[in-house]
């Protein structure tokens, strides 16, 4: 039959980051915030889910969706949304801390959530937006259109608000962001070997997309315009 995109429910947490840990296995995000975790393991993926549940409640702004296999009923993919309609408040524009890891794991972690928050204030600050928090295809259902139906509904959020999409990616997951609109700014973020203790520097591109009724007003206009609306 093809594939669905609904909202996650919270029995649905477990089974949404068996795809979300496959779809990052091997990559430096989980090496950061998980260093040296065997994340097959059952005490951790228990103690992960009932964090993520207690998270989950908490939340006013984050949408989580799932893209289902309707043939098998297996989830395919998943993506996390936060849709600020207003303002962003103080407290939600704190800067991210890694409460369960200490010394230096924890200053490494810190390090490269950090320069992710400092580009989001500097481009975004409290203004209305839209923005991707995550998109995760398993990989056996890479390259099937699982992450464009995901970012669909973050999308026509977007139009509807008349508000721009801002998010982060991995050099891979450009094509995808620019096959759907999105352009890349000029000024990304570049992590230092001292930061993500890899060899070599790690480029992260920042993507933006406008809504139709801006026109062509700029995402660089917008930033710098006092006003947070685009109508």
């Amino acid at each position: 039959m093809g594939f669905v995109v609904v909202p996650a429910t919270l029995p649905d947490i477990r089974a949404i980051y068996d795809v979300w840990f496959a779809a990052f296995k091997g990559q430096l995000i989980l090496d950061l915030i998980y260093p040296g975790t065997d994340l097959n393991d059952e005490a951790f993926r228990k103690v992960h889910t009932e964090g993520t549940l207690e998270y989950w409640k908490g939340l006013s702004m984050e949408h989580t969706f799932q893209c289902i296999d309707t043939d098998t009923g297996k989830i395919a993919g998943m993506a996390t949304w936060q849709v600020y309609w207003r303002e962003r408040t103080t407290e939600e524009r704190q800067k991210p801390w890694i409460g369960w890891l200490e010394g230096e794991q924890r200053e490494r972690a810190e390090g490269f959530w950090g320069q992710l928050w400092e580009k989001r204030e500097k481009w975004i600050g409290p203004k209305r937006h839209v923005y991707c928090h995550t998109v995760a295809v398993h990989p056996d259902y890479q390259g099937r259109g699982i992450g464009a139906q995901l970012m669909q509904w973050g999308m026509n959020m977007a139009e509807q608000l008349n508000l721009p999409i801002y998010l982060e990616s991995t050099v891979e997951g450009v094509p995808l962001y620019q096959k759907l609109g999105f352009q890349t700014l000029s000024e990304g973020i570049l992590f230092k070997p001292e930061i993500t203790r890899v060899e070599k520097e790690v480029r992260a591109p920042l993507l933006v997309k406008m809504p139709t009724a801006a026109g062509n007003t700029t995402f660089e206009e917008w930033a710098e315009d006092n006003n947070s609306s685009v109508n």
